[in-house]
């Protein structure tokens, strides 16, 4: 049985899951499904939220991390330092991004999804999606915002709330990369991966596999990529995405 990836493909944790699996050339199905329908393929594996990796010897992984650190348990190396103490670095900065980085990004842009005149939902789910989904995209995308919005809190608080927590969090990495080619160490790790697919809502990069070169139409959230992919972080982001991806 090969490696099953769930994912809601223009998920940036799903993003994050799926490059671990790319660069470490490990062969995967992968299961696109918008939401809500995930959970048509989350359930039935034992779990909610994506991504979900079924491996090949019936090990379920529902985390993100998890994935990254089974990936590297198979490739020593690949997206973690062997020395310790770097290792502890790169989980360390992982961990918060994760928590609050990734968090945050994910509210405020569907707030500003929400927020537009323009339907952009169904653009993303048609190009992100494959076969019957695609052709239903506007059906689904119409379902799927409600769920969203009273899943993730999607609200004006709840977009100043992450915004308050984005941005301290953003300025302690712009600082960490002041005359660093990367977050930790002399190499790419799981940190950069991470920053980079979590980052990628915003910046937009045209290397990514689901949503690069996507053109959304909306005048806030290309004045969101600009401003982001100015920042140091965002730069870093881009930089990675071009080399690594």
């Amino acid at each position: 049985m090969p490696n099953v990836l769930v994912t809601i493909p223009f998920s940036h944790f799903c993003e994050k899951a799926r490059w671990a699996l790319d660069l470490t050339r490990t062969p995967y199905v992968e299961r696109r499904l918008v939401p809500p329908l995930h959970l048509l393929g989350t359930i039935p594996r034992g779990g909610r939220t994506t991504p979900l990796l079924v491996t090949e010897d019936g090990k379920r992984l529902t985390d993100s991390t998890d994935i990254l650190r089974w990936l590297d348990d198979r490739s020593p190396g690949a997206l973690y330092p062997r020395d310790r103490d770097e290792r502890r670095e790169v989980e360390a900065i992982e961990d918060q991004l994760d928590e609050v980085v990734g968090p945050a990004v994910r509210r405020l842009v569907y707030h500003a999804f929400f927020q537009s005149d323009v339907d952009v939902l169904t653009p993303i789910f048609r190009a992100s999606s494959r076969g019957w989904q695609r052709s239903a995209a506007p059906v689904l995308s119409r379902v799927a915002k409600p769920v969203i919005r009273k899943a993730m809190k999607v609200n004006a608080a709840g977009a100043a709330r992450s915004q308050a927590a984005l941005e301290p969090a953003l300025d302690a990495l712009d600082r960490r990369l002041e005359g660093r080619e990367y977050l930790v160490g002399e190499a790419f790790t799981a940190a950069d991966l991470t920053l980079a697919a979590l980052l990628a809502p915003f910046v937009r990069p045209e290397e990514h596999p689901v949503s690069g070169g996507l053109q959304l139409g909306v005048a806030a959230l290309d004045a969101d990529r600009d401003r982001y992919r100015a920042r140091p972080s965002g730069k870093h982001a881009m930089r990675v995405y071009a080399a690594h991806r």
